[in-house]
């Protein structure tokens, strides 16, 4: 997790994917500062991903959002089907929608 005032490599790197999606962090680029237009870069690209957060602060799952979704080469999403269960069929009826 970062959090605002936070400095580093991380922050770095959270600045330099939101650049790369077309978010403005500031005139002084991927400096590993979170300061205000950090948060505020970080505040648009979570209301235009729908992804919920906590003000001033970025947790792990959604820094591996950010950095996956500005990676030429996004790590591999492995989907496993979910079958309904005997008990959502007695409970809903036929489950073929």
């Amino acid at each position: 997790m970062i959090r605002y005032t936070n400095r580093g490599t991380q922050v770095a790197r959270v600045q330099a994917a939101l650049i790369t999606l077309g978010y403005d962090v500031g005139g002084t680029g991927a400096d590993g500062i979170y300061g205000r237009k950090t948060e505020a870069a970080i505040t648009h690209w979570a209301s235009d991903h729908c992804v919920a957060r906590q003000p001033r602060r970025l947790h792990d799952a959604a820094i591996t959002a950010l950095l996956g979704m500005a990676s030429d080469d996004p790590a591999p999403v492995e989907v496993t089907p979910v079958e309904a269960s005997p008990e959502l069929v007695s409970v809903y009826g036929d489950t073929r929608y």
